[in-house]
């Protein structure tokens, strides 16, 4: 644990001393905050313009990420969309396990490239 920091805390009372806070009062804060991750898909929409007014139009809002055992498969581009996925490591073959298919004993898997948005079976 750190110890207190008088001269930071000072300056978190500065920035945040206003009974409306000025867009980009969060990139104050953080300065050098470069990207942001959170959830995505519709439910982020509401929040989008206000994490954008907060933390300023430079910051970038990704969505969620895709994790398997094997690590992080990749993540959303966008906060916002659902379709948007980028993968996090393009030299791996990675392949999913359709939800019909979790109960099967020899499961058929289908691959990332051919998965459709909406579509539970191959």
């Amino acid at each position: 644990m750190q110890p207190p920091d008088p001269d930071l805390a000072q300056f978190v009372e500065t920035v945040m001393d206003h009974t409306e806070m000025a867009p980009g009062w969060g990139k104050r804060l953080f300065p050098h905050l470069l990207v942001t991750r959170s959830r995505s898909g519709s439910t982020m929409e509401h929040y989008q313009t206000k994490l954008s007014a907060i933390l300023g139009e430079d910051v970038a809002c990704l969505g969620g990420d895709y994790s398997a055992s094997e690590g992080c498969l990749g993540l959303n581009k966008s906060c916002t969309a659902t379709n948007l996925f980028h993968h996090a490591v393009w030299n791996c073959y990675s392949e999913l396990l359709p939800e019909d298919q979790w109960f099967v004993d020899q499961p058929r898997c289908i691959s990332i490239d051919s998965a459709q948005i909406g579509e539970i079976t191959p």
